[in-house]
């Protein structure tokens, strides 16, 4: 690396801390203060509401711009090797891809706190963070990955995500943040993140307003591609409504015009506005990011392994980014399971992907130059390795447990804490204690630590 790049670095590098923030930017003095609010959301007045809609413009502003700002800073090593994308392929991507791969080099001594699947369980998430860090300030030679999946399933994944967001704005170097399955453009609208955010932000005089409105555009949002819709609606006005409605064929007069004249009030664009916003913010989220040495290189990203793109150019290259090539959702839904068949390398599974032996990975790994890879999304998997069987009764699944597993200690899979049920008013359907994992990574040796938060814990 020349010198030119190495101070192109120093100063983006220098840039983004200038840009990093406090807590007090988001109305509040302390992290306790903080969490106090988000635990009594369920509870809140209108100008309470008021308070958490500002507080999520603010977060979700700060992340989006930071990563708007972050690919923009960095375009001149985005794809920057011809032999990774064909200059047919150049003018394509042009625009930010859908999935894509972020990396970092290090040196010395380094902390990564590795946090798996929260689904909306705040609660779970303020523990953890609250030992990690001081303030919401994350110490140094220490950095925070996220995993995906901190949305669905709990009744609190507006307050997760912010959280997630504004300790990735107050360390904005310190914290990276993966897209899982259910920030993806597949799933966060089927779920019931917008129904969430419109029964947190609104008051309760639109609320009972637009009830059937809201959920008819939820309905939409099935239908279309929903960053299309939503940009039709927003910048298009009653012509981009009026449009996507013909799409979408919404036949009935009096719906189509009911719908024209109330989406389109002040209070709902208002609110539309920050949803879009949001998912335009996890859209831009990296899907797989490295960690890499001279001696080791650390895969994380959300699913299992993914065999369709060959990534070892991009990890010996400069490059900081590099879109994933082919069908590059396997990185969120594919899986590693123990328990295969001997013989199978992989299965395919209409409901979760690619199914691979650990032992087909292992090798992969190998011939690819990974010398461990962290995931999360196989929500049972921490069990089945603790009684060694996918045979769970529902005492196993209901104990409480630690939520990490490793897999011939190469491979590790990471849920952090309790998953609920939202169909049984969020009742708890697999207990595990608030984990992660810790991996310490210096010039010659890693070493994985396990970190399990129980209620006799002081610290």
């Amino acid at each position: 690396m020349n010198k030119f790049i190495k101070y192109y670095l120093f100063f983006c590098l220098f840039i983004f801390n200038l840009n990093s923030v406090s807590i007090t930017e988001f109305g509040f003095d302390t992290f306790r203060d903080l969490d106090n609010f988000f635990l009594c959301t369920d509870s809140f007045n209108d100008e309470a509401r008021e308070k958490l809609a500002t507080l999520s413009k603010t977060a979700i502003w700060e992340v989006y711009n930071y990563l708007v700002n972050g690919v923009k800073l960095k375009r001149s090593w985005f794809f920057c090797a011809d032999e990774f994308v064909s200059g047919k392929d150049q003018r394509l991507l042009r625009k930010m891809p859908q999935y894509y791969a972020q990396k970092m080099d290090i040196s010395g001594e380094l902390n990564f706190y590795i946090i798996g699947d929260l689904h909306g369980n705040y609660r779970t998430l303020s523990k953890i963070i609250n030992r990690l860090t001081n303030n919401l300030v994350v110490k140094p030679g220490n950095k925070i990955i996220f995993l995906g999946d901190f949305i669905d399933r709990g009744p609190k994944s507006l307050e997760t995500t912010l959280l997630i967001f504004i300790l990735k704005a107050i360390n904005p170097e310190n914290i990276i943040i993966l897209k899982g399955n259910h920030e993806d453009d597949v799933l966060y609208h089927l779920k019931g993140l917008f129904k969430e955010m419109a029964e947190k932000l609104q008051t309760d005089e639109l609320k009972s307003k637009n009830e059937v409105i809201l959920q008819g555009i939820a309905g939409f949002f099935l239908e279309e591609d929903s960053l299309n819709i939503f940009y039709k609606v927003l910048h298009g006005g009653r012509d981009g409504l009026q449009q996507v409605l013909d799409e979408l064929k919404v036949e009935d007069e009096v719906e189509a015009q009911n719908l024209l004249e109330q989406v389109l009030s002040v209070e709902n664009i208002e609110f539309l506005s920050l949803f879009y916003n949001l998912i335009k913010a996890f859209r831009l989220l990296p899907s797989v990011f490295y960690v890499k040495n001279d001696n080791f290189c650390f895969q994380f990203n959300h699913g299992g392994w993914y065999d369709f793109w060959d990534f070892r150019k991009y990890l010996s290259s400069t490059a900081v980014f590099c879109e994933i090539i082919g069908d590059a959702r396997g990185v969120l839904w594919n899986e590693v399971d123990p328990f295969m068949k001997k013989g199978d390398l992989f299965v395919l599974d209409e409901r979760r992907g690619i199914v691979y032996n650990p032992s087909y990975v292992i090798e992969k790994m190998k011939e690819f130059g990974i010398t461990a890879m962290y995931n999360g999304h196989n929500h049972l998997l921490p069990k089945e390795g603790l009684i060694r069987s996918c045979d769970l009764s529902d005492e196993n699944l209901l104990e409480p447990s630690t939520g990490v597993v490793g897999i011939v200690s190469k491979i590790f899979t990471i849920i952090s804490g309790p998953i609920l049920d939202a169909s049984s008013e969020y009742a708890v359907a697999i207990n595990y204690y608030p984990s992660y994992l810790r991996l310490l990574v210096n010039d010659g040796e890693w070493s994985p630590h396990v970190h399990v938060i129980k209620p006799s814990s002081k610290k």
